[in-house]
C-alpha cells in the first residue's frame, strides 16, 4: 500500500475535522487515534473523520475507528464518519457494523450537523 495522509482541523472550540486521504494502513489509522486523543485534551469533544479520499483501507482503519468511537462516548461526545454511499470504503464500514455503532453520513455538511445535533 502507499501512503496515507491526516489533516487536522479545528472548527470550534469543541468539533473538528479530521481528513484521511490515500492509501490508509495501521500507521495512518494510529496517527488517527492519536489526533482524536490529543484533541480531547483540549476539550474538543466533536468529531467529523472524512474518509472521502480514502482509496484503500486495512482493517487497522475500522479498528481504529472504533476505538475512537468509545473513547469519544466516554467524553460524551460524538464522531461522524464521512463516506460517499457506494463507495468502498463506505460498503466496509457497512460489513464491519460500523454504521451500527457511530453516525455516517454521506457530505461534509450532513456530518457536521450531525455532530452538532
Amino acid at each position: 500500500m502507499g501512503t496515507g495522509r491526516l489533516s487536522y482541523e479545528p472548527i470550534d472550540e469543541h468539533t473538528a475535522s479530521i481528513t484521511l486521504d490515500g492509501d490508509i494502513e495501521s500507521a495512518t489509522a494510529a496517527a488517527l487515534e492519536g489526533a482524536v486523543l490529543a484533541a480531547t485534551r483540549t476539550g474538543t469533544d466533536h468529531f467529523l473523520v472524512d474518509l472521502g479520499g480514502v482509496r484503500i483501507a486495512d482493517a487497522s482503519l475500522v479498528e481504529s475507528l472504533l476505538h475512537v468511537g468509545r473513547l469519544v462516548e466516554r467524553l460524551h461526545g460524538r464522531v461522524v464518519v464521512i463516506a460517499t454511499p457506494g463507495s468502498p470504503v463506505r460498503d466496509a464500514l457497512h460489513r464491519f457494523g460500523l454504521e451500527e455503532r457511530m453516525r455516517v453520513a454521506a457530505t461534509r455538511g450532513e456530518g457536521l450537523t450531525a455532530a452538532r445535533d
